[in-house]
Order: structure tokens, then sequence, then C-alpha cells
């Protein structure tokens, strides 16, 4: 789920750097944000689904199999492939808010119909509008799916949602298929992921604050979006671990605030677990941004992007070295547990409220 309305808590109202970033609650209603979105579907393959449901109990659906957002500066939306009972209302284009305009209307549509969207000129749906609970008088400027309940009805519930597409697996050489891989496992809501070296965690500051990787596979949300979701101390964290001999452990962490830019730094206190208490409240490095305490820069010499101090008592985001290693203290590592001569085969990082 990368877009939620249930209740009207939460302001949709906002300008750019909010929509680029993120905003919410993800047990109420949230935005994962525009950098999120389009690092998860960059590679076109995933398709989204929208549920929405009105305020008699009604549900309706609209599902596209092509659903592609590119990067900065347009974020602009690639759409087809419709099937459902909603009717087809997502239109290609831009994203748009009210202080950054860039439909193709000769006025804002952001500001006219009080949302950031995809705006054209204007808008078949604009599920971030204004939260109107119902039939409203004013025009197109509620939760809207145009085809399914017009302009002047504000819908109840809006989630959109993406699950990846299996193009033509060979079922009969039999094994385990994804069929829904999902963000949140259980109630617990994943921000970090390592499972088998795929994706390159040695990366830059931009890559760490946006996000990076598959949601299937490896991946990080990206410090926009966890300083979003951690920003009111409001969730525990968690961190699963197991090593290539099939043991596991963990450590849980009670307090876990990630502030905003330019730090990003780490607050976390109250552990719990049979891993050893490994995690540091500091800033947050990465190769190309040394905020360490270290007289060097603890990226570059531990290979990763973390809340280094001077340096780490963990690691997660170090070289995939699959187990024993002769090098110090760079693979995913947890040192309580397993030393820093052992990079650990499966690192999942999560949240819960």
């Amino acid at each position: 789920v990368f877009q939620k309305r249930v209740n009207g808590t939460e302001d949709f109202f906002r300008g750019w750097d909010d929509y680029v970033s993120g905003f919410g609650k993800l047990d109420e209603e949230f935005w994962l944000g525009l950098d999120t979105i389009h690092n998860l579907t960059k590679d076109d393959e995933y398709e989204m689904r929208v549920d929405l449901e009105d305020f008699d109990g009604n549900k309706s659906y609209a599902s596209y199999s092509t659903f592609v957002v590119s990067g900065p500066p347009f974020y602009s939306l690639r759409v087809g492939g419709y099937q459902g009972t909603a009717g087809h209302a997502m239109i290609s284009g831009k994203f748009s808010t009210k202080d950054r305009d860039q439909d193709t209307w000769s006025s804002n549509c952001a500001q006219a119909y009080k949302g950031g969207w995809w705006y054209t000129a204007c808008h078949s749906a604009n599920l971030n509008g204004l939260y109107l609970r119902g039939t409203h008088t004013s025009y197109a400027d509620g939760v809207i799916w145009r085809p399914w309940k017009g302009y002047y009805y504000s819908l109840k519930i809006a989630e959109m949602k993406l699950r990846i597409i299996l193009r033509k697996p060979n079922w009969s050489r039999g094994g385990v298929y994804t069929i829904f891989p999902l963000l949140v496992l259980s109630t617990f809501q994943v921000f970090q992921k390592r499972v088998n070296g795929t994706e390159d965690f040695f990366r830059g500051w931009d890559d760490y604050v946006s996000g990076f990787g598959k949601l299937d596979e490896e991946f990080w949300l990206g410090l926009d979006t966890i300083h979003n979701l951690t920003k009111d101390d409001e969730y525990e964290m968690r961190v699963d671990l197991e090593d290539f001999d099939g043991n596991k452990s963990y450590a849980s962490y009670s307090t876990f605030v990630v502030s905003g830019p330019p730090f990003y730094s780490l607050r976390v206190g109250g552990y719990q677990g049979t891993a050893g208490h490994a995690m540091r409240s500091g800033n947050f490095s990465t190769k190309d941004r040394d905020q360490d305490t270290w007289s060097s820069n603890c990226a570059q010499a531990y290979k990763g992007g973390w809340w280094y101090t001077a340096c780490h008592g963990a690691n997660l985001n170090g070289l995939y070295l699959r187990g024993t290693h002769t090098s110090y203290a760079n693979g995913v590592n947890w040192e309580p547990w397993k030393g820093y001569y052992y990079s650990l085969k499966i690192a999942e990082m999560k949240l819960r409220r």
C-alpha cells in the first residue's frame, strides 16, 4: 500500500516537498512519497490496484497492469491495462501540487481541486483531494473516482497498492512462486531487507534519502519515508537476523525516531531481545556525506550507509559477504551476536505501532 484514505485525519492538501518525501501514519492515512513510488515502479514490474468504498458500504476496484512513475523533476505517470468494476479513471501525466504546477491546464489543477495528483486538464480521479464525507456541493475537489461516483461524491476509503507481476513462470519446474509480496509483513512495516546480496547497498546520499531496491528481494525504503513514519515516536523497531546455518536472533527497541534532513539523526533506546544491543543514536552517513563522529569516514571504511558514530555496533547495510570474512566490520554485521567478521544471511528492520 502506498496511499490510504480512511477517516480524514491527515491533511493531503500539501506542497511539493511533502509529496516527494511522504507523510502520514501507516495505521491511519498516508502517502508513501514520490521518490519511493518511483523506485518501486521504475522497472515496470508491478500492477497497481485501487480499492474504493463509499459511505454506504459499497465497494469497487480498478487495477492497471502498467503503472510506472518516473523520477524527478516530473514524477510522470505512465498507466494502462485497466480492469475492474470502478471504471477507468487514471490518466498518464506529470505530478502537480499547489506549489508546483506541472499539469496541462491553463490554471493550477492541484490548487483548484485541493490535492496532489497526476493532473492533466484536470482529472477523472482525485484520491488525494479533500475528505468531504459523501455527497458535496463543491466541484471535483473531494476523494473522487468519477466513473464510479461522479464529481460530487467523496469516498470513505481509497487505497492504492502494488503487486508484482510474474512474467511467464515455468510451473512445470515446481518450486515456490511469490504471488503477492507485501511491504507490510504481519503487523510490521518492513523498511530494510537483506536476503541474498542482489542489491548494492554501498550507495550515495541521494539513494539513501529516496530509497532503492525491490520489495520482493532487497531494499531500503528511504530516509525521508522512515523519518515520516517514526517522527512522532509511536513505533517500536524490530530487527530479525539469521546466519548461514539457519540460526535466528532478534533485537527490538521501544524507541526508534529518525529526524528530518539534513542529518536524519537516530534516537534509539529500550532494547530487548536475543541478539544483543547494537543500535546507537547518531547522524546518518554515506560514502559521500560524512556525518559521523570519527576522524575519518565510517561509511567509506565499512562500505555502507548507516547511523555511524565512531563507528558501529551494527552495519546491516554493509557488504553482503556470506558468512565468515577476513575484512574488518564491513559486512552485514551485528557485533554482539556474531562479531565483526561474520556477515549475516538475512537482516530485516521493521516497525510496529
